[in-house]
């Protein structure tokens, strides 16, 4: 059985950014950062690139944040978030369930992964995604 810690993340772009939440030190809500120039995630093979819709903050998301743990576990710099909905702009060559333009979403790995979903654009294995119906709107 595979393990979030198994999976590995998207590549940074070298060329493309995006606008992210982000934290380098663990601490209260002061380390948090809005970065404008934050390396847009490149999916890999059998990820699907979101762009974001609506995200959420959980206690997980700030107990994470403020309590230090070792840098494989919490890569930084972290971006926060662990919900996510959003529609899909890219894909991996890999990645057959979802087109451009479908609605998803997913709940991120909490670990392992320095990419959350308090960015413009996340990078998400596609069996973690589930589609979100015609008839539900991200304003709800």
């Amino acid at each position: 059985m595979s393990s979030f810690l198994d999976y590995p993340a998207a590549k940074p772009s070298e060329v493309e950014t995006m606008a992210a939440v982000t934290y380098s030190k663990h601490g209260n809500p002061s380390v948090l950062t809005l970065d404008d120039n934050f390396p847009r995630p490149i999916p890999r093979d059998d990820q699907v690139l979101v762009q974001v819709h609506a995200t959420s903050v959980n206690p997980v998301d700030y107990k994470l944040r403020r309590n230090p743990m070792p840098n494989f576990l919490n890569p930084k710099p972290k971006i926060p978030g662990g919900d996510v909905a959003g529609v899909v702009v890219g894909k991996g060559m890999n990645a057959t369930k979802f087109e451009e333009g479908d609605s998803v979403a997913a709940l991120l790995p909490l670990l392992g992964s320095q990419w959350g979903s308090s960015a413009e654009f996340v990078a998400v294995k596609e069996s973690y995604l589930s589609a979100i119906p015609e008839s539900i709107s991200f304003e709800r």
